[in-house]
């Protein structure tokens, strides 16, 4: 009795989805199911900017003021190729370039082709130098031991990526801690 009772339920819930499928074809509802994973594709929502989206040797960077979600097939490189030559209206596709992929480890002292330092596709961008020193440039020092090394207190802390800023490098020189011009690179 239980066997029969599990193919009726199994039975009745296909012929409603077949019946769902069935009526919102013939209103003209198109229904897409679709996986929303590295490498088969990505839901970008709307009203979202500089959305890392990866596919195979690489990574882009979506925009998307459509006011809808949209879905972006990535399984291959030539799907976010086509992606990005048919582009919908209200979103802006752009590839990051030879360096940016997924698992890169270099630093970087420019941002990539689309304006970002995500060179490594993971949606964050990671400084490589972020130590501050608790001194500032005309700290009085006899010895090393009192000038720390990183970037100085009184410039304003951690220098943004790609900038060139004053960087204490633990050093006491002439009675003053060494400083130097140092740039902050990203990835």
């Amino acid at each position: 009795m239980k066997k029969q009772r599990k193919k009726i339920e199994i039975s009745s819930k296909i012929v409603y989805v077949i019946s769902f499928l069935l009526i919102s074809l013939s209103i003209g509802v198109i229904v897409v199911f679709a996986i929303d994973s590295m490498y088969e594709g990505y839901r970008v929502d709307s009203v979202s900017t500089n959305i890392a989206v990866q596919y195979p040797g690489g990574c882009g960077y979506v925009d998307n003021s459509s006011g809808k979600s949209i879905f972006i097939p990535t399984y291959t490189f030539a799907e976010w190729d086509s992606f990005h030559d048919n582009e919908p209206a209200g979103t802006n596709g752009c590839t990051g370039g030879s360096s940016s992929y997924p698992g890169q480890t270099g630093w970087f002292y420019t941002d990539n082709n689309c304006g970002s330092w995500d060179y490594n596709c993971d949606g964050y961008i990671t400084k490589q130098f972020t130590r501050t020193s608790s001194q500032n440039t005309d700290t009085f020092c006899l010895a090393a031991a009192v000038c720390g090394e990183g970037w100085t207190h009184d410039l304003g802390g951690i220098a943004a990526c790609g900038a060139n800023e004053i960087w204490l490098t633990g050093a006491c020189e002439w009675w003053s801690c060494q400083a130097i011009w140092k740039t902050q690179a990203c990835r």
